[in-house]
């Protein structure tokens, strides 16, 4: 079952959920930016943070560790035949395993937090250290860059996650292991036009003529969708 895909409002399923407990979620973390062929990723510098960020609850059965913060354009999810200007995707490995290659040989051995964003006339501060960093990215892929300044992990999240949509589902990069479960939060963030053509300049130019770096939405092949009731 592969990831992402097209979600129809009118075909999920109402579900109760328990709350989403997050730990760690608004502390302060040094982390890198690396530009690949299919995101941006923002990671957590394990060896200079031992405290690791993680999220439960929601009607997730185990404690999931944050490895990683990836934004595709446009939005890989597409809801309700809408597609978003950005995805940020919060990659997560259960804690039981020693890392995220471990838990992706496993079916709920990831779990994954997206948050979608709207265009806006208003900037949003939480990219201005990303995009005052990337002056600093050298020209070639797959070069982690240090962050001018530490993450609130937290910050990049939408500010209401009590409104989602679960599914199960793959990563959406290669290898495209199918060990997801998704959680797409369905009231978006936002980005203002500048900061997304800031964030994605330089991955433009490192790709030579790509302009998007999301993948296609892929057939749900009758999976239950749910959507949590509030």
């Amino acid at each position: 079952m592969q990831s992402p895909i097209t979600i129809d409002q009118g075909n999920v399923i109402t579900r109760n959920y328990t709350p989403f407990h997050f730990a760690g979620y608004n502390q302060t973390y040094n982390a890198q930016i690396t530009y690949s062929d299919h995101s941006i990723s923002v990671s957590i510098n394990f060896l200079m943070d031992s405290r690791l960020p993680s999220v439960s609850g929601g009607g997730l059965f185990k404690e999931y560790v944050l490895t990683a913060l990836d934004f595709h354009w446009d939005s890989e999810h597409v809801i309700n035949e809408h597609k978003f200007p950005l995805e940020g995707q919060f990659v997560h490995y259960a804690k039981k395993y020693a890392n995220l290659a471990e838990a992706l040989n496993y079916r709920d051995g990831v779990t994954i937090l997206s948050t979608l964003y709207n265009l806006s006339k208003k900037s949003n501060d939480v990219f201005d250290n990303l995009i005052e960093t990337i002056p600093r990215v050298r020209m070639k892929i797959d070069h982690p860059v240090e962050l001018l300044q530490p993450i609130i992990p937290r910050h990049f999240l939408t500010p209401k996650i009590e409104k989602f949509y679960r599914y199960n589902g793959s990563l959406t990069t290669p290898c495209f292991e199918e060990s997801a479960i998704w959680t797409v939060f369905s009231v978006p963030s936002s980005i203002s036009d500048s900061q997304l053509e800031g964030l994605t300049e330089t991955w433009k130019c490192l790709n030579k003529g790509h302009k998007e770096s999301c993948r296609a939405p892929q057939d749900t092949n009758g999976r239950r969708i749910y959507l949590s009731a509030i």
